[in-house]
């Protein structure tokens, strides 16, 4: 009974462990389909980002935190069916950042492509415009024109679906803009970076321009990482108090069973010292046992909560065993001190008068 319990505490906390380590990392991937969580605009009393200096920020991440980043001009735009609000980005970066944005039709895949637009469903509608169907732009000076075919409708829930969607050398024609950008998109995987002290880093080292989280998003995204961290952890120490309640009434209950022998090694000059060894090597000898079997146990329900809950597999972290044979040996420790204190107040005259 005890070996059983110890596994079945290995097991719950290996579990737990493995999908507490490998889950929130996933999920923060996950998270980052919500959209662009940092954006970088003009600081107070400028109109434009220096697009050089767009590309020292994003520098400053570390590469594995970053998801996507696309700057974006914004503009007026006459068309031949009337006005729109043109959206100038790199497209391959786009879908990145974006990747909540349901499209008909196609993406655009190259970043330099000058015959293909992308329009948002409510513009489209408007217009009455299909995917393959061709507009035309218009420079400011009207004289200058661009024939584009709509390669995809946008659909987001938001503001995008007014607008006309361009690669930024385009934008930057059309609207006769030579530099700068009004603000830059950036996906950054939370789990990856501190993002609230890395963007204030940021900021004392770019005074020119505002770095800011999109509050919605990466509140959310923390909010949601600790909840799941929490309730494991809850879950985690309920059943490891479980175990040494189980533990200690099973140990309490052999000590009582085990008092003639304890006695009689007493009577016959054992120290209450090397009784104490003996129930404790006992102890560790089934604590390594059931945090061995614990532990593949436990990846298996890993496994099986990551598929059934979460959608993935979860990976094995090196860390566990080690962390299974502690907390294991320390469970079952804790949980032989009352039986122990038991086992030194046996008398062995009272115990082996009758024998």
């Amino acid at each position: 009974m005890i070996l059983l319990s110890l596994v079945v505490g290995a097991a719950v906390f290996s579990a737990v462990s493995l999908v507490t380590l490998d889950v929130p990392e996933k999920m923060s991937r996950e998270l980052r389909n919500f959209g662009a969580n940092v954006l970088i605009v003009p600081a107070e009393g400028m109109t434009e980002v220096p697009e050089d200096r767009v590309g020292e920020v994003v520098s400053s991440f570390p590469g594995e935190a970053l998801v996507g980043w696309s700057p974006l001009l914004y503009g007026k735009v006459r068309l031949d069916l009337g006005e729109a609000m043109l959206a100038g980005g790199r497209f391959p970066d786009m879908r990145k950042v974006f990747p909540y944005w349901q499209v008909e039709g196609s993406w655009i895949g190259v970043p330099f492509d000058n015959r293909n637009v992308m329009m948002g469903s409510r513009l489209a509608e408007e217009m009455e415009l299909e995917v393959g169907d061709e507009v035309v732009l218009y420079g400011g000076d009207r004289a200058t024109r661009w024939r584009m075919r709509v390669k995809g409708i946008v659909e987001t829930g938001g503001e995008e679906e007014l607008q006309l969607f361009v690669n930024i050398e385009v934008a930057r024609a059309v609207l006769d803009r030579a530099e700068g950008v009004d603000l830059a998109a950036l996906s950054v995987d939370t789990h990856a970076v501190d993002l609230e002290s890395h963007l204030g880093r940021i900021q004392e080292r770019f005074p020119d321009v505002q770095v800011k989280p999109v509050l919605q998003i990466a509140r959310s995204e923390g909010a949601v990482l600790e909840k799941v961290r929490g309730l494991f952890v809850v879950v985690a120490a309920v059943m490891m108090l479980i175990v040494v309640i189980c533990v200690m009434t099973t140990l309490i209950a052999v000590i009582s069973e085990r008092r003639y022998e304890i006695a009689l090694m007493r009577a016959i000059g054992a120290e209450l010292s090397h009784v104490v060894r003996r129930f404790v090597a006992e102890l560790l000898v089934l604590s390594s046992s059931g945090a061995l079997v614990g532990v593949v146990l436990g990846w298996g329900i890993a496994q099986w909560i990551g598929r059934s809950v979460f959608g993935t597999w979860i990976d094995l972290e090196a860390v566990i065993l080690p962390s299974a044979l502690v907390l294991t040996g320390l469970v079952a420790l804790v949980a032989a001190f009352p039986a122990l204190w038991i086992a030194g107040r046996i008398d062995p005259a009272r115990i082996l008068k009758n024998e």
